[in-house]
């Protein structure tokens, strides 16, 4: 079964369009504790999108045990500097998640990791395995009635763009090729992501805007097009 919160971003992306405000935000730099080879994750992103819809950062109570699930910790994650970090509970990754911009954001997260669910400990070994936990979950960042209210407002998609489908690639050179593709694809979708970077122009002023992270494609949506 395709994963509810991956089906609406990739009909975001492909079949239709948003816009991006640049931000110039500050950014915060995190040291590098160990080099590794992690994995860039949607699935990440929605988790850590809800953990600041629940906690509402800034009024944090700090306390997992109103979600799905917690990590077991700790976990290394990875900023879009290519730093790594090492969370050592989930107080500091609350910090993380605050201190978060524009700028210097997590994007990816080393497998294999634990999570508690229900009193039950379970290993996280891919991408896969993840969104299949997300999703599960109901962790969900946009409706899709929002996305469809905003289609003819937002962005442009620049072709050709190419999308990971368990974890094979595949570029799509016009908006068509793309809608034909998911439409007649019948095996089941346990991972979603992007071959980042890609560009949208934006329509007010024909601006290109290059986005290189989830982080980036979630800011797009929710702050520029205001799906939340």
């Amino acid at each position: 079964m395709m994963k509810k919160v991956l089906f609406l971003l990739v009909f975001t992306i492909i079949l239709i369009g948003c816009s991006k405000d640049d931000g110039n935000l500050e950014g915060q730099n995190e040291n590098s504790e160990q080099e590794f080879v992690s994995e860039g994750s949607f699935a990440l992103r929605a988790t850590l999108e809800n953990i600041k819809d629940v906690e509402q950062l800034g009024k944090s109570l700090q306390n997992d045990e109103q979600l799905c699930f917690q990590f077991e910790y700790p976990i290394t994650l990875e900023y879009n500097n290519n730093t790594t970090i090492s969370v050592a509970s989930y107080s500091d990754l609350l910090d993380l998640l605050l201190n978060e911009t524009t700028t210097t954001h997590i994007v990816a997260i080393a497998f294999p990791f634990e999570v508690n669910q229900e009193n039950m400990i379970s290993t996280i070994s891919n991408e896969a395995e993840f969104q299949s936990l997300v999703s599960d979950c109901g962790y969900d960042m946009f409706s899709f009635d929002d996305v469809v209210a905003i289609t003819d407002e937002c962005f442009n998609v620049n072709y050709p763009i190419s999308v990971f489908v368990n974890d094979e690639s595949y570029t799509f050179n016009s908006e068509s090729e793309a809608q034909s593709f998911f439409l007649s694809y019948d095996e089941e979708i346990d991972a979603l992501g992007f071959d980042y970077p890609f560009s949208v122009t934006l329509v007010d002023d024909g601006t290109e805007v290059i986005i290189d992270d989830d982080y980036e494609l979630v800011y797009l949506v929710e702050e520029t097009c205001g799906i939340e």
